[in-house]
């Protein structure tokens, strides 16, 4: 009888060890991703999102307890920076264990994300499209090492848009 309390104890000690190590390694939450646009449509950039020799830069996204934050490069008159996304912060998203996906909107227009979680590709959908019109392959990282990143991005990009305007007269 005490071998078989103890092997039913030790089951119950393995099994919510197992669950509870599965649970935390499958969460997003501190995770980041950095997104490279591998198809993009100039008609439908964020209105946020630099652009440098007509093409879109990366996007990041944080994932907290609640919430994925959005950060992408701007162009102000000539001067790149980070930002985090006022217009595409603080949005809520859903987790199954193929995928993460989360929605925004702004001036009537939606869109969809969803991030294969195997793959980390990433898709956008406006809701008045009836196919994607932007694909992004990511790369995950912690939180911790996000901005790190991101800084590295911005001097690449700088430095890409020095060399386009190096012959520029003003």
């Amino acid at each position: 009888m005490y071998f078989l309390r103890t092997i039913y104890l030790l089951a119950a000690y393995l099994i919510i060890s197992i669950n509870t190590c599965v649970s935390v390694y499958a969460s997003p939450v501190g995770k980041a991703v950095i997104c490279k646009p591998l198809t993009y449509d100039p008609g439908h950039h964020a209105l946020d999102q630099a652009l440098i020799d007509n093409s879109p830069v990366q996007r990041g996204f944080v994932f907290s307890p609640d919430v994925v934050d959005s950060y992408t490069f701007t162009n102000k008159k000539g001067q790149l920076s980070i930002i985090k996304s006022e217009v595409w912060s603080d949005l809520n998203y859903y987790v199954d264990l193929d995928k993460i996906e989360w929605r925004n909107s702004y001036n009537e227009i939606s869109y969809t994300w969803i991030l294969n979680r195997k793959t980390l590709r990433l898709i956008r959908i406006a809701n008045w499209e009836k196919d994607t019109r932007l694909i992004s392959d990511c790369k995950a990282m912690d939180e911790s090492e996000f901005l790190s990143e991101m800084e590295k991005l911005l001097l690449k990009y700088k430095n890409k848009m020095a060399k386009l305007t190096k012959d520029n007269k003003i």
